[in-house]
């Protein structure tokens, strides 16, 4: 039964099974944009695939419907993506299955169509988002003090900032970036982010990150 639907420029998300928010998949799909936007090399689509996710957020079923005109070659790499997405763990919900109408993704889509929230993670990669966050809660202090420093100068401090950033297959912080203008305050957070070193993960992989931090008006 189709509960619902989320439409983010020409890409739609159905469900047909669960009870799952279109939301997640949403979130999981924007999280890896970047990659899944390759898929549409010679094409900008659309593609249709079905997406089966259980409680714990990992896919575990993915097929794609062939069409006349539609690129092979895109719709394996969508496939492939499809394999990689990780949605919010829901315990309450169980499997949902849901259709990924799937097109050229935009760059400048927000990650989560409902707008970032602090303390939101999301993780792509061999990292766990447990073994992420409890990196980030270790260092909180960290992005506190940008906000000190950046306070003390008369530079504004957002309520929430959305960092960007990538975990190599060592655990070291390959790229990071952080919304809005650069300035001292988002400039200290990158810097900070940066400078983290997490776990190894068993299999030599990168991991992506999107994580808002909070922080409260003093």
């Amino acid at each position: 039964m189709l509960l619902m639907m989320l439409t983010a420029h020409a890409t739609t998300f159905e469900i047909l099974e669960g009870a799952r928010p279109t939301r997640d998949l949403h979130v999981a799909v924007n999280t890896r944009k970047a990659t899944i936007a390759k898929c549409f090399a010679s094409t900008p689509g659309p593609a249709k695939l079905h997406v089966t996710v259980g409680a714990d957020g990992l896919v575990t079923d993915a097929k794609y419907s062939m069409s006349a005109g539609t690129d092979p070659a895109m719709l394996q790499c969508l496939y492939s993506e499809a394999l990689k997405l990780r949605l919010v763990p829901n315990q309450d919900s169980g499997p949902t299955t849901y259709v990924w109408m799937a097109s050229l993704p935009s760059l400048d889509d927000p990650l989560d169509p409902e707008g970032p929230k602090p303390g939101q993670l999301w993780v792509n990669g061999s990292l766990t988002e447990q073994q992420v966050r409890t990196k980030l809660d270790q260092n909180r202090q960290q992005f506190d003090f940008c906000a000190r420093k950046a306070r003390t100068a008369s530079v504004p401090v957002p309520d929430v900032v959305v960092t960007k950033f990538t975990i190599a297959a060592d655990g070291k912080v390959t790229a990071a970036s952080a919304d809005g203008n650069p300035d001292l305050f988002s400039e200290c957070v990158v810097g900070r982010v940066q400078g983290l070193t997490f776990d190894k993960p068993t299999t030599p992989t990168v991991t992506e990150v999107v994580y808002p931090i909070g922080f409260a008006t003093p």
